[in-house]
C-alpha cells in the first residue's frame, strides 16, 4: 500500500473484491465518506489538536456555580452569605479550646489525682479536678469527680455549689435538696436552692423554708422581701426586724412601706436598736420633708450629731456632704441645706474655712448639685458677709445656675 499519511487509498485486496465487498458496499462507502470529511483531513493535515480544553470547562463550571449559589443565597430573605475564607475558622471556634497540651492536661491529671488520694478531705482539690475535666470537654467525668468530692467532704459549700453548677433540671434540684439537708444553716446553698427554681411560687417558698433555719439572715430576708407585694413584704419586714434588730436596712425599708405615723414610730425603734447610724436620722428628716414639716427637719440633723456624738461615733465630714448630694437627688432640698448648715464647719480650721467652702461649693456644682452648692454659698455669706469675692463668686454662681 503506498498511500501517504493524511490520504486514504482506493485500491483493495481483489478477495475482498470478489466476495466481501457486495452486502458491505454500503458500510464502506459510508466509513470511506466519514474518514475523507473536509474537518477530519483538515485537522490532521494541519496538526492542530480538537481535544477541548477540560481545565477551562471546569473553570466555567465552578464560576456558574458559583454564580447560581450567589443568587439563591440572595433571594431568601434573612439568609446571609457565607464567608468561604472565615468558614472553617467559625467552626474551629465552635470546638472546645483549652490552654495547654496534652502532655499539660495529663500531668495536671496525674497531680490532682495524687492531691486526691493522699488529702481526700480537701475540697479544693476536687473542685480544681473537676474544671479541668470540664475544661477540656469531659462533663461526665467533671460530674462524677465533684460528687464523689460531695461524698467525702458533705460538710462543703464551695463542693456542693459547684456540683449544682455542672448539673442541670432535676438533677440539679436533687443535688441541692441533699446539700440543705447536709447543711440547714448555709446562706449560700438555701440561696442556690431557690435561684434554680424558675417559678416564683416555688421561690418563695425556698426563702420561707429557709427562713425556718436561719431567721438571722439579713440576706434572706431581703431575697423573701423583693419577692412579695407591698402589702405581704411589710409583714415579712415586721417579722424581719425583729429578727435582725440591727440591720439598718431592714429597719428602713419597713419605714417606706408604712403610713408616716408607723413609719415615724418605725424609725424611733430603729433608733432605739442602733444609735450610731446616721442613715436612720437622716431618713426621718426626710420623711418630715416630705410631709411637709420643713421647721423638723433642721431640729433632727442637729439631734443626730448630737447623739451620734455622745455615742462616741466620729462625724465624718466627707460622708454628710455626700449624704447631701444624696438627699438632693431624692428632691429633699431642706435636709440637704440642714446637712450642710450643721457639717460645714466640722474639722476646718478657722484660717481654712474660706478656701475649703469655696471648693466644697465648686465640687458640688461639678455633681450637679446645685442645691447643696447654694447652701455652701449662703452659710459662707452668713460667716463672711465683707467678703466681696465670695458675693462675686455667688453671683457668678446664681447666673449660670440660678432658677428664674
Amino acid at each position: 500500500m503506498a498511500s501517504q499519511y493524511g490520504q486514504t487509498g482506493t485500491s483493495m485486496d481483489p478477495r475482498i473484491q470478489s466476495g466481501m465487498m457486495t452486502p458491505l458496499s454500503g458500510t464502506m462507502t459510508s466509513i470511506n465518506s466519514g474518514l475523507l470529511t473536509p474537518g477530519w483531513r483538515t485537522g490532521v493535515q494541519t496538526g492542530v489538536s480538537t481535544d477541548l480544553d477540560l481545565r477551562k470547562i471546569g473553570q466555567a463550571r465552578n464560576q456558574l456555580m458559583d454564580i447560581k449559589l450567589s443568587q439563591v443565597s440572595d433571594s431568601v430573605a434573612g439568609q446571609t452569605n457565607v464567608d468561604p475564607k472565615g468558614y472553617l475558622t467559625d467552626l474551629q471556634s465552635m470546638i472546645p479550646q483549652h490552654g495547654g497540651d496534652i502532655n499539660d492536661i495529663k500531668k495536671a491529671r496525674l497531680l490532682l489525682k495524687s492531691v486526691r488520694e493522699t488529702n481526700p478531705k480537701h475540697p479544693p482539690a476536687w473542685i480544681a479536678s473537676a474544671r479541668l475535666e470540664e475544661v477540656v470537654g469531659k462533663l461526665q467525668v467533671a460530674r462524677n469527680l465533684i460528687m464523689q468530692g460531695c461524698e467525702q467532704n458533705p460538710k462543703s459549700e464551695d463542693l456542693w455549689l459547684e456540683a449544682v453548677r455542672l448539673h442541670s433540671g432535676d438533677r440539679a434540684k436533687s443535688i441541692v435538696a441533699t446539700a440543705v439537708r447536709s447543711m440547714p444553716l448555709s446562706v449560700r446553698i438555701w440561696m442556690k436552692a431557690a435561684d434554680i427554681e424558675i417559678d416564683v411560687a416555688a421561690k418563695k417558698k425556698v426563702f420561707r423554708k429557709a427562713l425556718e433555719h436561719i431567721p438571722t439572715s439579713v440576706r434572706l430576708w431581703k431575697a423573701a422581701v423583693e419577692l412579695e407585694d407591698p402589702d405581704d413584704a411589710r409583714i415579712l419586714l415586721t417579722r424581719a426586724v425583729e429578727c435582725c434588730s440591727t440591720s439598718t436596712e431592714l429597719w428602713l425599708a419597713l419605714a417606706r412601706l408604712e403610713t408616716y405615723e408607723n413609719a415615724r414610730k418605725v424609725l424611733n425603734k430603729a433608733r432605739e436598736h442602733i444609735p450610731t447610724d446616721r442613715q436612720i436620722w437622716l431618713s426621718a428628716a426626710r420623711l418630715e420633708e416630705t410631709r411637709g414639716q420643713s421647721e423638723m427637719v433642721d431640729k433632727i440633723v442637729d439631734r443626730a450629731l448630737t447623739s451620734l456624738k455622745a455615742n462616741m461615733v466620729e462625724i465624718n465630714r466627707e460622708l454628710w456632704l455626700r449624704d447631701a448630694v444624696d438627699a438632693e437627688k431624692a428632691t429633699c432640698r431642706l435636709t440637704s441645706q440642714a446637712i450642710i448648715n450643721n457639717v460645714l464647719a466640722i474639722g476646718v480650721e478657722a484660717e481654712d474655712r474660706k478656701h475649703t467652702w469655696m471648693e466644697d461649693a465648686d465640687s458640688f456644682v461639678a455633681q450637679e448639685a446645685f442645691e447643696c452648692a447654694r447652701a455652701v454659698y449662703a452659710h459662707a455669706l452668713q460667716t463672711f458677709p465683707n467678703k466681696k469675692s465670695i458675693w462675686l463668686r455667688a453671683a457668678h454662681f446664681e447666673k449660670n445656675h440660678g432658677t428664674t
